[in-house]
């Protein structure tokens, strides 16, 4: 950012630089010796030395390159999930969708095949892993394996917030069980052992349970006490009050409160007279805004049958940085550069986590087992 704030160059030139380099387009024909040759103009980018050699502006009769202010490589998109399992650091999670009708024993059997057979070409590095940590195994030595699942996935079958977390607990037969001799025992001593974790809100249950809850009631708990209102602060305070007075009620287990507010925010408050003094409009703030930090796909790379987006964004060392966001330029139609900070007021505040609506009335929920 640095670079780009030397030279007076603002994402959005770093943008459209990127967009106009990178096309194929056909020009008709032109008719020779009774044939006809098609013309195509062939521009796109072959890989990162391409982009690097692609002309943002010029400055004093010397045009400015990408690689004199960014830098091309290759990356990864914005994560907001993960699995990890059985305490060995993060692993990948593959789903099966089986088609309807299909036999379920016949699906599994090819799957297992399938999987041997990619296994034999992955590096010796590479490889699966089918029991637990001798912790674990000690502790609780009914547990076969432990998946966590959190946030959503990177295809988000089953959205979730990043502070949520599925995990996956598969149990050895009952009959090799030695600490405890029925589930419900079991699911205790998991709470017992889980209870060190502050501010941590567990609800035991079953996968195909957890599902006919959410088709009947939109709600994974068993019992689901739904309020209704516009005011999430309001809806916050009364999820807790109803906590408090269900929490002794005989039989109530697993008691979860939605979380609706507390997402920590930097929160972007325009003033709009020094926007429109600029000849400025909020839709194209927020775009470089969004650029920025989220990033832009302003093109693609061709490599065979494979394609990889070409995104744009500040690096990570400036996307930390409360004060990399002030000094964001902007291009005004006068020519002039402005830095965000001098056409809004940038603060750290809370704001709302989950919205989630019935009928399109907002509401949250005290889940119940």
């Amino acid at each position: 950012m640095h670079r780009l704030n030397a030279l007076g160059i603002t994402t959005t030139e770093v943008f459209d630089a990127l967009e106009k380099n990178n096309s194929i387009a056909g020009g008709g024909y032109i008719e020779k010796s009774n044939q006809a040759y098609f013309i195509r103009g062939e521009g796109l980018v072959k890989g990162p030395s391409d982009i690097e050699q692609i002309v943002v502006k010029t400055i004093a009769r010397k045009p400015v390159y990408i690689r004199d202010i960014a830098d091309v490589q290759l990356g990864s998109a914005n994560r907001f999930g993960a699995i990890t399992a059985n305490g060995e650091g993060e692993k990948v999670l593959g789903q099966i969708m089986m088609l309807k009708g299909a036999n379920s024993n016949e699906v599994i059997t090819n799957v297992k095949k399938r999987v041997a057979e990619i296994s034999e070409s992955l590096p010796p590095e590479v490889w699966a892993v089918n029991s637990s940590p001798p912790l674990t195994k000690a502790e609780f030595p009914e547990v076969d394996q432990v998946v966590t699942r959190i946030g959503a996935a990177e295809v988000p079958t089953d959205p979730m917030s990043m502070e949520e977390s599925d995990v996956i607990i598969t149990l050895l037969p009952k009959g090799e069980w030695t600490s405890a001799s029925t589930k419900d025992e079991l699911a205790d001593k998991f709470k017992q052992a889980l209870s060190i974790i502050p501010n941590i809100e567990i609800e035991f249950t079953q996968p195909i349970e957890m599902r006919f809850n959410e088709l009947i009631t939109g709600v994974r708990a068993d019992v689901a006490i739904k309020v209704f209102g516009e005011d999430l602060e309001v809806l916050a305070d009364l999820g807790d009050r109803i906590k408090t007075l269900i929490q002794d009620v005989p039989g109530a287990e697993d008691i979860s409160v939605d979380k609706i507010d507390g997402l920590p925010q930097l929160l972007v408050s325009y003033d709009r007279n020094k926007i429109a003094t600029y000849g400025l409009n909020i839709a194209d703030i927020n775009q470089v805004l969004s650029m920025s930090y989220a990033g832009n796909t302003v093109g693609q790379v061709f490599e065979g049958e494979r394609r990889f987006d070409i995104v744009i964004r500040l690096p990570e060392k400036d996307r930390g940085d409360i004060r990399g966001l002030q000094n964001l330029l902007l291009d005004t139609p006068s020519g002039y550069k402005v830095p965000l900070g001098e056409l809004a007021t940038i603060e750290q505040t809370f704001g709302a986590a989950k919205i989630s609506r019935d009928d399109t009335h907002r509401r949250m929920v005290v889940g119940v087992n």
